[in-house]
């Protein structure tokens, strides 16, 4: 009977942080959907207030921005829809050429770049694939990007660069911006973070971007490390992900083991017979 007790406590336990755990997935789907419209509607709002002042620029090249960012709204929504139904089913995952997902971010945010006269400066061999889920990740090296934009003055450069060794790789965002002190970097990724800043235009924050893009970079079982050499000394924030090398390269890299070994055996065998 006690037994039987206990059986039933450690199951209500157990429901009990299933359910803790799925509403706390919820509700940071509920963030990451507030948090990723916010961005495209206030681009498409000072997009607006531009072609009010502007009289030079041509409105084909506004009328673009503007179906651009459009886009970028639809398929924030199809993704957060996407995610929502996969919430019941495994977390999918593909390859994905690090380099051309690079391209498409830096395209992404042309009008913003544009607007602050930046510039994005990107190393990235095109011979590094990631396994990601990949509308996940995307809008955690958007939330990273957009966030290099707003703390980067004028006429300054983002460098972003990618290392691979093995099967582990880094994906670095580095602004010239207002920088942090040490002391604040894990506040950084707090839910709503008091430590969230204007940018240099002004730009809101309502601080969940970085702690939305840990999540999203902890679900692939990787980490995000924000670093920085102090106030108005730049920004460093690295993705670090593990395990990515795809079938085809574990298959060359296992041949090449084999190869190895066959060679050492034969090796061996003509010593011994000599």
């Amino acid at each position: 009977m006690i037994d039987d007790a206990r059986t039933l406590l450690g199951n209500i336990q157990d429901t009990i942080a299933s359910l803790d755990s799925m509403l706390a997935e919820k509700n940071d789907m509920i963030d990451l959907l507030s948090h990723d419209l916010r961005a495209p509607i206030t681009r498409i709002l000072g997009i607006s207030n531009l072609i009010r002042i502007d009289d030079e620029t041509k409105k084909e090249i506004y009328a673009d921005y503007i179906t651009e960012e459009c886009n970028s709204l639809l398929s924030v929504l199809e993704n957060i829809l996407m995610m929502l139904r996969e919430d019941s089913r495994p977390f999918t995952m593909s390859p994905v050429n690090l380099s051309d997902l690079i391209e498409e971010t830096v395209h992404f945010f042309d009008f913003a770049l544009t607007e602050k006269n930046l510039h994005a400066r990107v190393s990235v061999d095109k011979s590094i694939v990631i396994t990601v889920q990949r509308e996940l990740f995307v809008q955690a090296v958007r939330n990273i990007m957009g966030n290099a934009i707003k703390f980067s003055s004028e006429g300054k450069s983002i460098h972003i660069t990618a290392t691979q060794d093995k099967d582990q790789v880094s994906l670095s965002i580095q602004d010239e911006g207002i920088g942090f002190m040490q002391s604040e970097i894990e506040g950084l990724f707090d839910r709503f973070t008091k430590s969230g800043k204007k940018g240099t235009h002004g730009e809101a924050s309502i601080g969940l971007g970085l702690y939305l893009s840990r999540k999203m970079i902890e679900k692939h079982d990787g980490k995000l490390i924000a670093q920085s050499d102090g106030i108005n000394k730049g920004a460093t924030f690295t993705i670090v992900l593990y395990s990515l090398v795809t079938k085809k390269k574990q298959s060359k890299s296992n041949q090449k083991k084999i190869d190895a070994a066959i060679s050492r055996a034969f090796k061996q065998e003509q010593a011994l017979a000599s």
